[in-house]
């Protein structure tokens, strides 16, 4: 499985653990000139922009160490693109979540609100 396979199969794994959760995924590999989001959900008032590493053998706390500023800021500004063209979700509560998974898509860690 090359890299861009093992990655669509982490996000379809982490877009049926939040489904389990309660959450309704809304939009996938939304991408901008800016930068993507992996996967946008919704639960009750909230809206989360969920970035999703599917890695083997990688320790979580690695996670931040690629989780880095800049992507952090493109996450954000892709959230703000999203959000100005689905004004149906102005007012519900903006979260940045990061999912870590192991290629066979069991899950590792589930890291929400990250940019806080």
């Amino acid at each position: 499985m090359n890299t861009v396979d093992k990655g669509r199969f982490g996000e379809q794994c982490a877009a049926k653990y939040l489904q389990a959760a309660g959450y309704i995924i809304v939009e996938k590999n939304f991408r901008t000139r800016w930068g993507e989001v992996d996967i946008i959900s919704t639960r009750e008032n909230l809206i989360a922009f969920v970035e999703v590493k599917t890695w083997r053998g990688v320790d979580p706390q690695e996670l931040y160490r690629v989780f880095t500023p800049a992507k952090r800021r493109r996450m954000m500004v892709c959230a703000e693109v999203y959000l100005d063209r689905h004004k149906e979700y102005s007012g519900y509560t903006i979260r940045f979540d990061l999912m870590y998974l192991r290629p066979d898509g069991s899950l590792v860690e589930f890291y929400e609100n990250v940019l806080t």
